[in-house]
């Protein structure tokens, strides 16, 4: 019965055991998974106070995810303070944006006052030398004016210094003598001279220097001029509504990029003086040289010449800032492409049988281009577009002939120059007509007809403007000038002399220089002295078929044919 029962009491006791074994697993395990679950919130390892890993990790890992840093203790803090100036940091960083307007706007002005502050502080400057070199100038002409007086006093004193030395020793002489008569002829001419000595001893200059200041208007004057000295100058001007109307570009021709100005409120502006920054670039990313004008008007002219084809990138700046649709690209083509184009093979009014020379009437009054159609007898007359008006040459058949070949225009006196080569005659002649529009009641006036001796084979003609009564006459590869009223020969030049075998073009320049072309460009004088030459950049070809001056801006027009392909070409030339 003892074994018995102690068996049954050691397995109640092992039954015991086992409860409280499992007890503590399940208590373990609890325990185990709370430390887990707060070991994945908090993301570091906990071995006793869950609920401090759960009353702090917790907090701490949410305030980490807010922050963006690692917080170990103070969750609150990190919460109050971290969180708030991450926030801010957003909002704020390194740039301002709620006061980004008055920001810049302080730093712009900020930086324009300075600068027109420096302008002011150089120009009074030098407002500063010129007091400063006048006061220079008075110092020294009153030290001119002191040594002046100092020099006429010392040689006064040199002189009264001399006559006394002399008194001195006439003295002494006079004591060595016995004759009463010497001695009293003596003693009178002491007296005398003594008397004279009175009078040189009075200073012939004095120390009389006062300085002046007010008799005059120039210190009224200076002040006038002082209030007018400088102004502030601002600007209106809008650089996002500015305008720039670029012409189309041709390379090695001047083009021209015309900008107007407006304000914010989108008025055209009416004055000028804006700083403007262009930079124009070649399509290898040249810089190009320009011309700027500002015409005062709240307009301004840019004139480049670019000498290759190709997209060419502009960028046009006002206070720095990009005009409407800068920076621009233009493409310069090789060709000139012509405005207009008239007539084909023919005798109508639109045809022409053999045009051989084209002159421009450009006054106000008239507006007319006349070309030379010897083939149909007749000059035909267009206006500046290219539509027919009418002809001169069917009013009178005494007019020209088929062997016309040269007419010429001088604008100054309205008067026409026809040349006949097989007649050798040179026709003045001018027109009348009270509708410019029109030619059919034109009326021509033939003033005179001259030849020259010295003709031989007279094609082509033109007009000097400076000297009123010369022409010029291509003759077999010589130039002839000859007085227009008599056919007088006024000077002869012999191209060949200067390497020129064959004249394939030529005009008179804005000086009345001779402009000859063959494959080259030579500029000769009025009296036939080679000036100089100007030849292609590239050594090429530039001159085959003629040369022109256009005058609205100067330019030399030289043109050359190649392969059935007519082209223009610019070499620089300016007005001399």
């Amino acid at each position: 019965m003892k074994s018995k029962f102690a068996i049954t009491t050691l397995c109640l006791l092992l039954l015991l055991a086992i409860v409280q074994a499992s007890s503590s697993v399940d208590l373990l395990r609890k325990k185990r998974t709370v430390c887990a679950f707060g070991q994945r919130l908090c993301g570091t390892r906990c071995y006793g106070g869950s609920q401090q890993c759960l009353g702090g990790s917790v907090v701490c890992d949410f305030g980490q995810r807010l922050c963006g840093t690692r917080c170990y203790g103070g969750s609150q803090q990190c919460l109050g303070g971290s969180v708030v100036c991450d926030f801010g940091q957003r909002l704020c960083g390194t740039r301002c944006y709620g006061g980004s307007q008055q920001c810049l706007g302080g730093v712009v002005c900020d930086f324009g006052q300075r600068l027109c502050a420096e302008a002011i502080n150089r120009s009074f400057n030098e407002i500063k030398s010129y007091v400063e070199n006048r006061r220079h100038n008075l110092l020294q002409s009153l030290k001119t004016t002191q040594d002046h007086k100092l020099k006429i006093l010392n040689d006064q004193l040199n002189l009264i210094l001399n006559e006394k030395s002399k008194i001195e020793q006439e003295c002494a002489i006079f004591q060595e003598a016995c004759d009463i008569h010497i001695l009293t002829q003596r003693i009178q001419e002491l007296n005398d001279r003594i008397e004279r000595m009175s009078v040189l001893g009075e200073p012939r200059e004095n120390s009389f220097m006062k300085f002046e200041f007010r008799h005059n208007q120039a210190l009224q004057d200076l002040a006038r001029s002082l209030n007018s000295v400088g102004r502030i100058r601002v600007s209106s001007t809008y650089p996002p509504l500015c305008r720039a109307k670029i012409e189309p570009a041709v390379a090695n021709l001047q083009c021209a990029i015309h900008i107007e100005t407006v304000d914010y409120n989108g008025n055209v502006r009416i004055d000028g003086g804006d700083p403007l920054t262009v930079n124009i670039w070649d399509p290898y990313g040249k810089l190009c040289e320009y011309n700027f004008h500002d015409k005062q008007s709240g307009t301004y002219t840019i004139i480049f010449r670019p000498l290759i084809s190709g997209n060419h990138k502009i960028d046009i700046r006002i206070f720095d800032r990009p005009i409407s649709g800068s920076p621009f690209i233009i493409d310069v083509t090789k060709h000139n492409n012509p405005l207009w184009s008239f007539g084909k093979r023919g005798r109508g009014d639109n045809e022409l049988s053999m045009p051989v020379s084209v002159i421009v009437d450009d006054s106000a009054e008239r507006e007319q281009v006349y070309v030379l159609d010897p083939g149909n007898s007749r000059i035909k007359c267009l206006t500046l577009n290219g539509k027919f008006i009418g002809h001169l040459g069917e009013i009178t058949d005494t007019l020209l002939e088929s062997t016309s070949t040269g007419l010429a225009y001088r604008s100054s006196t309205s008067k026409f120059y026809l040349l006949d080569w097989k007649s050798k005659l040179i026709t003045e002649f001018s027109i009348a007509n009270s509708d410019s529009s029109s030619n059919e009641n034109s009326q021509i006036t033939i003033h005179h007809q001259i030849t020259c001796s010295s003709f031989n084979e007279p094609v082509q003609i033109a007009v000097f403007e400076q000297h009123q009564n010369s022409l010029l006459i291509c003759d077999n590869n010589t130039f002839l000038i000859v007085d227009s009223r008599t056919g007088d020969l006024i000077n002869k030049i012999d191209t060949r002399l200067f390497g020129i075998k064959t004249i394939k073009g030529f005009t008179i320049g804005l000086q009345d220089e001779i402009i000859v072309g063959d494959h080259r460009i030579h500029i000769l004088s009025y009296e036939g002295k080679y000036l100089r030459q100007i030849s292609s950049l590239t050594q090429q070809q530039i001159v085959d078929v003629d040369v022109h001056i256009a005058h609205q801006p100067p330019d030399l027009i030289p043109s050359y044919h190649k392969q059935l392909q007519s082209s223009i070409s610019l070499p620089p030339h300016s007005k001399s």
